[in-house]
């Protein structure tokens, strides 16, 4: 690497920083947007397991959503084009009511209509956190935010090294080329002075 470094131009060299600086940011930022959501998603799968309540909710609404064009879904749900969404509203133990929204399975949204009942299951510790009748989450999307924290971090830990390579090669650089620098300034130092002619001397008039 370092010899690769020692024959690359100045300005070449700039822009490969640059491109490392830049590339480093971006494999950090994958790295912790993988890490909070897979976090996110085995805190709820924990939820799920061990904190819920089932209680009969009423449809509020349903509706259907154009997704062929959303390349960020497409990301989680290549199979799909269209999110079926229901709008549900249920009372909770501590006797309040809850209104939201949540996507179900193409069966689901079609056997229930507005108005109709629906079994939904919640979180004790967090309402916001539920499904309805027998859509119960999987969070298929949890191995893909494991993977963006995993190459993420390797990334990061990659452009690290080749970043700090670039530094210490510049560092390098610049020490040998004041070493030479000083090393010829000190030899014209050592050389001794040419002999001027002396005026005067030397001729008879």
């Amino acid at each position: 690497m370092l010899s690769i470094c020692r024959t690359m131009p100045e300005s070449i060299k700039r822009h490969v920083g640059v491109f490392l600086v830049g590339s480093l940011i971006f494999s950090l930022a994958l790295a912790i947007a993988g890490f909070i959501a897979s976090y996110d998603a085995r805190q709820r799968m924990a939820g799920f397991a061990s904190d819920i309540h089932t209680v009969t909710g009423t449809i509020t609404n349903k509706r259907i959503a154009d997704i062929s064009n959303n390349h960020v879904y497409w990301l989680y749900n290549v199979s799909r084009n269209q999110i079926y969404s229901l709008d549900v509203s249920f009372q909770t133990e501590d006797d309040k009511f809850h209104y939201q929204s949540t996507d179900v399975s193409p069966t689901t949204y079609n056997v229930f209509g507005v108005g109709s009942t629906i079994k939904v299951t919640y979180v004790r510790s967090n309402p916001e956190l539920f499904y309805v009748a027998n859509d119960v989450p999987t969070y298929q999307d949890t191995a893909i935010f494991a993977a963006m924290f995993q190459y993420g971090t390797i990334a990061s830990l990659l452009l690290l090294i080749f970043l700090a390579a670039n530094v210490f090669w510049d560092r390098d650089g610049r020490s040998q080329v004041d070493q030479t620098a000083s090393r010829q300034s000190g030899e014209g130092s050592l050389r001794p002075p040419r002999p001027q002619p002396r005026m005067g001397f030397g001729k008879r008039h």
